[in-house]
């Protein structure tokens, strides 16, 4: 069996500047021997590891997936924009209608197939063998499939008919606000803005790139995504290292900057490596 974290901590660590030492002792962390995830012929995952639990759901959410077989096309990785412990919470919101709001609209009903939470189970929402809807706001890019998998085009359709969703449970982008009269602290989206206080988020859990800072993904979330990418690529061979590389913010870029700059350029490439992709 693979161990993600060799690959992942040689790629992590000489780019990153995490804040504490947990991260350099990614590489004495071992896997577990043989086989993790299983993706079922109906698209439900099932573990074969005691130390992975898939919990699953049946999000209504769901659309027919466009795509030969019903087999996905590719995978897109987004945020849950919420601190650690909250993806039960995200899980059971997509089971139910969509809320009415304050000013009386309805929200828009979204809806992923993966959660991947801090700690705890691997929560699936939905069978990948439908689309579930994740990136298909009125913004987003459109696609069509081709024998290379999925590629942009302006009169296709929209990911959720082709790719499955994956969500990471994370603040997203943090900055150091001084909210009146409290110390600064570390804090998500919307950053204090109009007296409105985002998700805080402790020091050491702060990552940086750049000038930027960002929710730490946990050794946690990298193993469940690096078990389901190879499920995923074991299960279903058309899936390239392309095919699963597409973020939201690739696909709505005006509105969209999930799953952040440290998954996209350093733990994502460094779990496919992983995978052998």
């Amino acid at each position: 069996m693979i161990n993600p974290f060799f690959f992942i901590n040689r790629t992590v660590e000489s780019h990153l500047d995490h804040g504490d030492e947990d991260q350099v002792d990614r590489l004495e962390q071992q896997a577990e021997h043989g086989t993790v995830l299983v993706c079922q012929d109906d698209g439900w995952f099932r573990s074969e590891s005691p130390s992975v639990v898939v919990e699953r759901s049946n999000s209504k959410r769901t659309q027919t997936l466009a795509t030969p077989g019903q087999v996905p096309a590719g995978v897109v990785w987004h945020w849950t924009a919420t601190n650690r412990g909250t993806m039960a919470g995200c899980v059971r919101r997509i089971q139910e209608p969509a809320r009415v709001l304050k000013d009386g609209t309805k929200e828009r009903e979204s809806s992923f197939h993966f959660g991947l939470p801090a700690t705890g189970p691997l929560y699936q929402a939905a069978s990948v063998r439908r689309g579930t809807w994740h990136a298909g706001g009125p913004t987003a890019k459109r696609f069509i499939l081709t024998r290379t998998g999925p590629q942009l085009a302006p009169s296709g359709v929209s990911a959720n008919a082709l790719m499955i969703g994956v969500e990471l449970e994370c603040v997203g982008e943090v900055r150091l606000i001084a909210a009146a009269g409290k110390p600064a602290a570390w804090m998500g989206w919307p950053f204090g803005k109009d007296g409105v206080t985002g998700p805080i988020v402790p020091e050491n859990q702060v990552a940086r790139e750049g000038s930027r800072h960002f929710h730490k993904m946990t050794d946690h979330e990298i193993s469940l995504a690096t078990y389901l990418v190879i499920a995923l690529v074991e299960r279903d061979g058309n899936l390239d290292r392309r095919a699963l590389s597409w973020t939201h913010a690739m696909i709505d870029p005006g509105r969209k900057t999930d799953p952040g700059p440290i998954w996209t350029n350093y733990e994502l490439p460094a779990i496919l490596d992983a995978a052998g992709m």
